[in-house]
């Protein structure tokens, strides 16, 4: 077993990941969703569970019980400390199953942890022998330089999502911010504080469209996403994106009744 092998699988299954989590989202919502914390067709959380798993757990291939047992808890750990760490690190809780029976901290809960036993038991026993053989067939030197490309496209992927959650929580802060400033105007009187409010208020209005559009794709990724600061805030953005989306669905309904042609 090879450190290219081991990243092999990490990115062959980042990929599959992504398109079972696009899957999901489209029987749940009906229409496509692109999943994950990235913007590529990744999501890396599934790469690093399957690749630890074909690095630690490769010898209980053929022990049923211990290997779904052992995937279970590999894939609970991976879930768990990714989830507590992002919710550390950007004050935003990205799942979230504290509704289910069995959770903890929200971040992982029994039922999907025997969700994953069993994903990863029919991954074992029926696609790593497949895609072993595709890794000898291609060979570990053509595997390595596809390697080095899409690690270094997923790093820029990674670097630019960040960015992009750091700007939404700046933005949602300068929200905060702003709709104090609205309520302690609201509560005093005389023209010099009204005009002051209807300024602040554009200018709330217009931080909101901006941050909507900037949440547009990670509030679809991750609907049950929570922020542990500003979660009014994303709440009430999460509402104005719901009415936008209704809002363009009428307009689109309206045209196509009236026989639009561009619709």
């Amino acid at each position: 077993m090879t450190l290219p092998l081991i990243l092999f699988y990490f990115m062959i299954f980042a990929f599959l990941g992504w398109i079972l989590e696009v899957a999901f989202a489209a029987v749940k919502s009906g229409r496509f969703v692109n999943r994950g914390f990235c913007n590529g067709p990744v999501c890396p959380i599934y790469g690093a569970g399957v690749a630890v798993i074909y690095a630690a757990l490769g010898a209980l291939r053929d022990k049923w019980i211990l290997l779904f047992l052992a995937s279970v808890l590999v894939t609970s750990a991976i879930e768990l400390v990714t989830g507590f760490l992002m919710d550390k690190l950007f004050h935003t809780k990205w799942w979230d199953y504290s509704g289910k029976k069995f959770n903890i901290g929200g971040y992982i809960c029994l039922r999907f942890s025997l969700i994953w036993g069993l994903l990863c038991m029919g991954v074992v026993k029926l696609l790593f022998p497949l895609f072993d053989g595709l890794y000898a067939l291609i060979g570990e030197h053509i595997v390595f330089l596809i390697e080095i490309v899409f690690f270094a496209v997923l790093l820029v992927d990674f670097a630019v999502s960040v960015a992009s959650v750091i700007g939404l929580n700046r933005r949602l802060g300068a929200l905060d911010k702003i709709a104090e400033e609205l309520h302690r105007g609201s509560d005093s009187l005389g023209g010099h504080v009204y005009r002051g409010t209807v300024a602040v208020e554009e200018q709330y209005t217009k931080l909101a469209t901006k941050a909507q559009r900037m949440a547009r794709r990670i509030l679809d990724a991750f609907p049950t996403m929570s922020s542990g600061k500003h979660n009014e805030q994303l709440t009430a953005l999460r509402e104005r994106l719901a009415a936008w989306r209704k809002a363009k669905k009428e307009q689109k309904a309206e045209k196509k009744a009236n026989g639009d042609p561009q619709v």
